[in-house]
């Protein structure tokens, strides 16, 4: 659900549903995943990195995902240089 609302743009309401799926399943890696990619939306970028930073540590082998969505949020902001990923 929180997938949904994130596209439907109601950005709080996916946190809620997101945050209540690990609740229920704390290694769930595609809704912390998702997490991160809200926060960006939001331009709450230290929390956005933070989410994927977590993903890192639960899923190493999804490495590519959490370079790729960091990568995005820098993007996002505007940093062309300095980027440590």
């Amino acid at each position: 659900m929180g997938w949904f609302l994130h596209f439907a743009r109601r950005h709080d309401e996916a946190l809620l549903r997101l945050r209540r799926a690990l609740e229920l399943e704390p290694r769930n890696i595609l809704a912390r995943i998702r997490i991160g990619k809200v926060y960006t939306q939001l331009g709450q970028y230290k929390e956005a990195i933070a989410a994927f930073e977590e993903v890192r540590a639960l899923a190493p082998k999804a490495d590519d995902y959490v370079r790729a969505g960091i990568a995005h949020v820098f993007a996002v902001m505007g940093k062309k240089q300095g980027m440590v990923l």
